[in-house]
């Protein structure tokens, strides 16, 4: 019989872990069901036990569908549901699709099959084990108990397409220092490796003793070449080094805590998260997500520790009744802005709106700095290195002349 991992809430809503035997994922959430608890997550233990190997899956662990594959699901699912399709032909048909990838029609399958067996839709995504989010099948659960299904899967895909813009605006924008940096080190490879190995025979041949610069860029070519694999086999320890202690929590959270007090990346990560949380939370709201609920998926959303730890503490505090501002003010993670329009809607009880006037804000500040910065970056590097290419090639014809006035004297 499998064997399903499973995170569930008593009544009292503490967050209980543990194990279960059953035949499908619903009759195991109906044995959650029977024994007072509210599943959160249920997922099958058995290929992580046997079939993946321990090294794989301490490095990689559960990894959620692309941002893409997200949004082509939700915005698939919801055209043919509006088509009054059954759940479970809409699975088979969007299985089909030749635009999603294997990954992503396994998945389906898997679904479809689950939900062929008795499952409700956001069951069989929630058993997915991390493949899909937890806001994804929370909105879906929130419409399948309102009977607007569609709808909310239409919101879904729209929210998941402006994230998925947001990446790619950051990604395009920082193209073009990353084609400067890769020309600078080609320029400098072929001025260190090929140019100056190529004159150095010159000078031993007149018997001229080369600038102390190109004899530099020549124990710095010896150096690369005979030592690069000792180079490579550092690199790679170190990035290694770097992956597992990012795993582990103790270093991730000490990462986390220093990259917020960095000058510029601090501010961005700032104004990411908090916009990232307040999209999720105010999506999750405006579809009948309950405040609780709402709160343990936007702590799966954001990536930073330590909004991770607040947005938890949080629904522990609103748990035993406490304001949700109150509580995120002591986090002291949320700038003063955010924090008093989030004030403002618990008060009139326009949350949901205020969320996203919060998100709107801080997903334009963000993309603004970003701009300036890239715009300050970009001409900062072809500065830096054109002066960087440019000594280097004053060097070699500097002693290139020397050379010649040497040989004429």
């Amino acid at each position: 019989m499998p064997r399903y991992g499973f995170k569930a809430y008593d009544s009292g809503g503490r967050l209980e872990r543990g194990e279960i035997d059953a035949e499908t994922p619903r009759a195991a959430l109906d044995a959650l069901s029977r024994r007072g608890l509210f599943p959160l997550e249920i997922a099958n233990d058995a290929p992580a036990s046997s079939d993946t190997p321990w090294w794989n899956r301490e490095l990689s662990g559960p990894r959620a569908l692309p941002l893409a594959a997200q949004a082509m699901l939700a915005r698939e699912l919801a055209t043919l549901l509006k088509a009054d399709i059954p759940i479970d032909e809409v699975l088979r048909i969007v299985a089909l699709q030749p635009r999603i990838t294997g990954t992503t029609r396994r998945l389906v399958q898997a679904v479809e099959a689950d939900v062929t067996a008795g499952s409700a839709l956001s069951e069989a995504l929630a058993a997915r084990g991390g493949a899909i989010p937890e806001y994804f099948w929370r909105l879906v659960s929130a419409g399948e108990s309102s009977g607007a299904l569609p709808q909310v899967l239409v919101e879904l895909a729209g929210f998941l397409d402006q994230s998925l813009r947001l990446r790619k605006q950051l990604l395009t924008a920082m193209l073009y220092p990353l084609v400067l940096l890769v020309a600078a080190v080609i320029s400098i490879g072929v001025i260190v490796t090929i140019m100056v190995p190529a004159l150095l025979p010159l000078f031993q041949d007149a018997s001229v003793e080369p600038p102390y610069m190109l004899s530099f860029l020549s124990r710095l070519e010896r150096f690369l070449v005979g030592s690069w694999p000792i180079a490579l086999l550092a690199g790679a320890s170190l990035a290694l080094i770097g992956i597992l202690a990012t795993r582990n929590e103790r270093g991730a959270a000490f990462w986390d805590r220093a990259v917020l007090k960095l000058p510029v990346a601090g501010s961005l990560v700032q104004r990411g998260s908090t916009a990232r949380i307040a999209r999720t939370l105010a999506t999750l709201l405006r579809n009948g997500v309950p405040m609780l609920d709402a709160l343990e998926a936007v702590s799966g959303v954001v990536r930073n520790r330590l909004y991770r730890a607040a947005i938890r503490n949080a629904r522990d505090d609103v748990n035993r009744g406490q304001p949700l501002l109150a509580s995120l003010s002591r986090s002291a993670l949320l700038p003063p802005l955010a924090l008093r329009l989030l004030g403002l809607g618990e008060q009139t009880g326009q949350l949901a709106t205020m969320l996203t006037r919060i998100a709107d804000i801080y997903e334009h500040d963000q993309q603004q700095q970003l701009e300036r910065l890239l715009a300050f970056a970009t001409p900062a590097i072809t500065i830096l290195i054109g002066c960087l290419v440019g000594f280097l090639m004053i060097t070699v014809f500097g002693a290139i002349l020397g050379l010649n006035e040497a040989v004429l004297r």
